[in-house]
């Protein structure tokens, strides 16, 4: 923890036991009766196992929730890859081949791939069933008019109640999605009756407990499936108003008789449409028994799980803890010292685990502002600085993506490990939040700070996850920001907000790397560095590929971000394009970023130029095209997107550069960045305009739509805009560096 963390922390636990002895002391001197300690101590006892009982039932709601989660989900992604079916989309769309029996014969399939389906069917526009797998639905018309056919006509997933319908008197579970002609069209519904008794089957005793039984509860508060007394199925906790009883009715949830209730208004309340999940106590009157209720919302449907255990069974283990102690108090007065001295130090566990983050063992979030608050009085004191480096693992979601949260507590507690063994034992090493950690560096200026966090990052390097199965193996790296009072900051909150500015930007150039708040950009050393430009070409890798388009921009200061936007307006417009199976998206952003990188090999002096360039100046710009291709081949991740750079200025009409390629000739990628590329030049301020509105863009390039570009393209651009789906993106303010270079140009 450091000299520092444990000094602070000494102190914290010295008051702890100080009181303590004040404890003792007026347990002698008041001769307080034995018993009343031991009430005390069976209080605290007491209070510490309801906790961890209520804490206990509402983990079981919690993981019983995740499973009908999971199961309703994949229940509804059967129905939705039944709609998608193009056996499906031929039969409603009245595709003269395609043959009744055979769709009979495919949903007859599709229901046996799961014993719970218990039918599957179409519905054609009118809600009318056209297919079924069980003659019992065919030409029912009973869905219409319910959310059940409704919802996906209207192009929506739905997820129905517990229903009991006219076709099928039993209960079960609708799920229905639209389905589409190849325009988008919806031109019915496809759909899967499940039996709910699989997720019922969750419910058994043996996992949720002694005594406890578990209750599916839906938005109305109708308990629709339960492991518990059979008096509560199908009844609601609280009475329901007319319109919910009509609501019922319409969609034939539970037939048409109006749905009984147990007349628990108030329990219904306290366990209805909670969000989140917890714990309550109330009467429960079909087993005549006062209860306690752990509960959890289900993230796919308005439905809760509650978890129940009579208060007898739940205060079994509590009064068992209480006989337990009163068996000791015959000899209570002998070990009279040895209570003080646990309860000390459970005072002090209690406050080191305030402190302590619980799987690093680094001191945590709170002890930090508390110390980062007395450092600063003591540096300004004594006019010393205080420097802090905020460290970050690279990639840290990945890992647990891949690898899974065990693989990932691994490699944070070895970082922890690493970082402490780096850092002086006055440093405060600390867990600030997930794969974020921070160091505290007392008497240390930024350039100690840089030299302490560069041994740290080069520690990290020696971490690794070794290949598991077909799972490649993982290097380990972090990026780290720095920065340090009083240059950077007088508060702690910006001392802290300066340090992660300072890693995020070590991350947007690539990671595994350092960098202090306030120092030279590396991103305008490398705009001013063409050579090196091309070096970190041949040598990239994905993380670099941010870093590379950020110094292609920063050639010139009026394009500052513009790759970027690029390559999130051809993302959008990819989209949209009915090609969009075809197109390669990692190809694309990485062409939409890296489309201009041949302008290394232009001079700054020809980018910057005011005026228009002359014959000669312009075939020098188009050489970039070359260029760019030319770099980038020569490295083996980016070679695919070689041609992408190429033609990226090819017209579709003809007569554009290099090759003066026409039509669909030209790759998909390169069309999609011209677009891409012209929306964002007439929308970004430049040196001989201000940025244009939207609507004056969207007519440019409707003028030169079969001329100059794809016509496609163009129309997928105006409908993401016409959706909301592309905004303008903001072109950022120019940085220091920026502006100095636009002062010696003769601009602002």
């Amino acid at each position: 923890m450091g000299k520092l963390g444990r000094t602070r922390l000494v102190e914290r636990l010295w008051s702890a036991r100080t009181s303590t002895k004040v404890l003792l002391f007026f347990i002698f001197a008041s001769l307080i009766p034995l018993y009343g300690l031991v009430a005390l101590t069976d209080r605290a006892n007491s209070s510490i196992l309801r906790a961890q009982q209520l804490e206990n039932l509402t983990n079981r709601s919690v993981s019983l929730s995740a499973q009908i989660d999971d199961q309703l989900g994949t229940w509804s992604a059967n129905s939705k890859q039944l709609a998608q079916d193009p056996q499906t989309v031929r039969f409603l769309g009245h595709d003269p081949a395609a043959s009744p029996d055979d769709m009979v014969n495919a949903l007859r399939r599709a229901q046996g791939s799961d014993p719970s389906f218990k039918a599957t069917f179409l519905l054609d526009p009118g809600g009318a069933v056209v297919a079924s797998s069980d003659p019992a639905f065919d030409g029912s018309r009973e869905l219409a008019g319910t959310q059940m056919f409704e919802q996906p006509k209207a192009g929506n997933q739905y997820i129905s109640d517990l229903t009991i319908g006219k076709a099928a008197p039993v209960p079960g579970i609708y799920f229905t999605s639209p389905v589409r002609d190849a325009v988008g069209t919806v031109v019915g519904v496809a759909g899967l009756r499940a039996a709910p008794d699989k997720l019922f089957g969750f419910f058994r005793t043996d996992l949720l407990g002694q005594q406890r039984y578990a209750m599916l509860m839906d938005q109305y508060g109708i308990i629709i499936g339960t492991s518990g007394t059979q008096q509560a199925l199908y009844h609601a906790l609280a009475p329901l108003n007319d319109t919910q009883q009509q609501v019922l009715r319409q969609n034939q949830s539970f037939g048409n008789a109006p749905v009984s209730d147990l007349g628990m208004t108030d329990l219904a309340d306290r366990l209805q449409g909670q969000k989140s999940a917890g714990s309550t106590t109330g009467f429960f009157k079909p087993t005549n028994q006062q209860t306690v209720f752990g509960f959890a919302p289900l993230s796919t449907e308005p439905w809760q799980i509650v978890v129940a255990q009579p208060e007898a069974a739940f205060l079994a283990p509590i009064d068992q803890s209480r006989n337990n102690t009163i068996g000791f108090t015959t000899v209570a007065a002998a070990i009279i010292i040895a209570v003080i001295y646990v309860v000390a130090r459970a005072f002090e566990r209690t406050e080191r685990q305030s402190l302590t983050d619980a799987l690093t063992g680094l001191p945590n979030r709170r002890y930090f502002h508390d110390i980062l608050d007395r450092e600063l009085i003591r540096s300004q004191r004594n006019s010393r600085p205080l420097s802090l480096i905020n460290v970050d693992l690279d990639h840290f979601k990945a890992v647990n993506d891949e690898y899974g949260h065990s693989k990932g507590d691994e490699i944070l507690r070895a970082f922890a490990k690493v970082l402490k063994e780096q850092v002086r034992s006055i440093d405060l090493p600390v867990r600030y939040g997930g794969e974020e950690f921070l160091v505290l560096l007392p008497d240390t200026d930024k350039e100690g700070a840089v030299m302490v966090a560069e041994k740290i990052r080069r520690a990290a390097d020696r971490l690794s996850i070794p290949r598991l199965g077909s799972m490649p193996g993982r290097k380990v790296t972090v990026s780290a920001g720095i920065a340090t009072h009083p240059n950077d900051s007088l508060a702690g909150e910006e001392l802290v907000r300066c340090s992660d500015q300072a890693m995020y930007l070590a991350k947007n150039l690539g990671r595994n790397q350092v960098i202090g708040y306030g120092m030279e950009s590396s991103i305008n050393v490398l705009a001013r560095n063409p050579e090196k430009v091309h070096l970190l070409v041949q040598n990239a890798n994905k993380a670099t590929i941010e870093a590379l388009a950020a110094a292609i921009d920063a050639r010139d200061t009026y394009t500052h971000g513009h790759s970027h936007r690029v390559a999130d307006y051809a993302r959008i417009i990819a989209t949209e394009l009915e090609e969009v199976e075809e197109i390669d998206m990692e190809n694309l952003h990485l062409g939409a970023l890296l489309h201009d990188v041949g302008k290394i090999g232009i001079s700054d002096q020809l980018l910057r130029k005011p005026s228009k360039l002359t014959p000669q100046e312009f075939e020098v710009v188009k050489s970039h095209v070359q260029i760019g291709y030319e770099m980038v081949q020569g490295v083996e991740f980016l070679r695919n997107i070689g041609p992408i750079i190429l033609h990226h200025h090819e017209n579709f009409g003809g007569g554009g550069y290099p090759n003066g390629m026409q039509g669909k000739a030209i790759p998909v990628e390169s069309r999609i960045i011209m677009v891409s590329d012209a929306f964002d030049a007439m929308t970004s301020t430049r040196t001989y305009r201000k940025a244009g509105p939207v609507e004056h863009a969207l007519e440019e390039l409707t003028k030169h739509e079969g001329r100059q570009f794809d016509p496609d393209v163009v129309e997928s651009l105006k409908r993401a805009v016409r959706k909301g789906k592309l905004k303008l993106l903001s072109q950022p303010p120019a940085t220091a560096a920026q502006m100095e270079m636009r002062a010696a140009e003769g601009g602002a």
